[in-house]
């Protein structure tokens, strides 16, 4: 059954993405309602219907979640059959806290709250891992698909908008559970440790393609990932190189990282993005047979514009801004890093359209924002500030139960985040394609 265009997103979400607490014979219920059965009406103290099975092979198959029923083979986002955009009645779903329970795990909850308010995304997890085969285990994309579900749903919170602190908490489980031997963020993961957004949203990207199958259609990929091609053409002889004739991109073609001091502080988005990252001069020797023949092959290098192009725009596009420099300090024999704590001016609506070789305009809407106060890189507090399900109004997220009411609900709570009278630091962006 497809999802057709009049129809709501969250509704065909809701629909169609079995909850857990139903496919493992939980019965779910408000608080203060008496526990009841929905398929028979009748139900124990315990929760159990008086003909649940509860022997081991019972309780074995409920740990194995079913193929979703309703669920459409997809064959990526590049045909337009994504779902994009929240509509209907359900534009008006409240969003949700999640409550910080070990202190350090702020920066986990800012970068799901962006991911989670990304429809393009929420319509990606419900379209992988249909089935789960794990059996004792914990298994992070069933986690995070319950997570979801149940911010969305409502379902089992009561009263709205009271976040789903039980799901929160599986999911970290999980993760700990999952996180692999030798892994960059696996002394941060498993022990608590404070840790970057960025490479977080990297691992958990990473763990979700490695549970992707040829049957869901959809990739992660290619919601995410940015592809270039890099480019310069010699004065002398009007050669256009194109080195390796290869499509490079950034961290695993995660998003971009914008320096945000280079040239100089206080530019927009697009002026960055012009100065220091689709142009640059390099000294580059031109190899081509007129030059050779008029210059030698020893002859040097000259200046030249060498720039980059967008050949594949994702569907979300991640930009991380650069808030730290680097130096070594000889005293200590470590590397110091110190925060940029200077603004940046970043657009709501972001037009890439001159980076790539497309006359058809690449344009993108800013959604959410991952927001950072402190004096240092190593410490501090993350909070996420996003776009409603409404489409028009923002709130700002700080590991919150529920969210507080002293959000401004316009487009500079991404701007210039602040949180019970604290400001924040912007340092990761997010940017859905329209």
């Amino acid at each position: 059954m497809a999802c057709h265009s009049n129809d709501s997103f969250l509704s065909y979400l809701l629909r169609f993405w079995n909850p857990p607490f139903r496919s493992r014979g939980v019965a779910i219920r408000t608080k203060g309602q008496p526990a009841s059965d929905t398929s028979s009406g009748v139900i124990t103290k315990n929760g159990r219907s008086p003909t649940s099975d509860t022997s081991s092979e019972a309780r074995k198959s409920r740990l194995l979640r079913p193929a979703r029923q309703g669920s459409v083979p997809h064959d990526g986002v590049r045909d337009g059959r994504i779902t994009k955009k929240w509509a209907g009645k359900e534009k008006e779903r409240p969003s949700r806290g999640l409550r910080n329970s070990a202190t350090n795990f702020c920066y986990r909850n800012a970068t799901l709250q962006c991911l989670i308010h990304l429809p393009e995304f929420c319509d990606y997890l419900k379209k992988i891992h249909s089935s789960c085969a794990v059996v004792g285990k914990h298994c992070l994309v069933c986690a995070l698909q319950d997570l979801v579900w149940a911010y969305w749903s409502g379902v089992g919170i009561c009263p709205p908008p009271k976040g789903p602190s039980k799901q929160l908490t599986r999911f970290n489980r999980a993760l700990k559970a999952c996180i692999s031997e030798g892994h960059l963020m696996e002394e941060d993961i498993k022990y608590g440790h404070q840790s970057d957004p960025f490479e977080f949203l990297q691992y958990l990207l990473e763990a979700l393609e490695d549970e992707e199958l040829p049957a869901d259609g959809l990739k992660q990929s290619d919601l995410f990932n940015i592809e270039h091609e890099v480019e310069w053409t010699c004065e002398d002889c009007g050669k256009v190189h194109i080195p390796n004739g290869q499509a490079v991109g950034f961290g695993h073609g995660l998003g971009l990282a914008l320096n945000i001091q280079n040239p100089q502080t206080g530019l927009t988005m697009l002026e960055y993005l012009r100065c220091n990252e689709y142009s640059e001069e390099c000294d580059i020797r031109c190899e081509s047979a007129e030059c050779i023949a008029n210059f030698g092959k020893n002859a040097e290098g000259r200046i030249r514009i060498r720039q980059k192009f967008i050949v594949q725009a994702p569907e979300v596009l991640v930009i991380r801004l650069v808030r730290y420099t680097s130096m070594w300090d000889y005293e200590e024999q470590e590397q110091v890093h110190t925060k940029i704590a200077e603004g940046a001016t970043f657009e709501e609506y972001l037009d890439l359209t001159e980076f790539t070789r497309s006359e058809e305009p690449t344009m993108y809407q800013l959604q959410g924002v991952v927001a950072h106060n402190g004096e240092t890189i190593n410490s501090g507090h993350y909070i996420a500030a996003v776009r409603k399900a409404d489409g028009k109004s923002f709130c700002s997220i700080n590991d919150d139960v529920k969210i507080g009411k002293e959000n401004r609900g316009c487009v500079e709570e991404l701007e210039f985040p602040t949180s019970r009278g604290e400001d924040f630091t912007p340092y990761v962006l997010f940017y859905s394609k329209i």
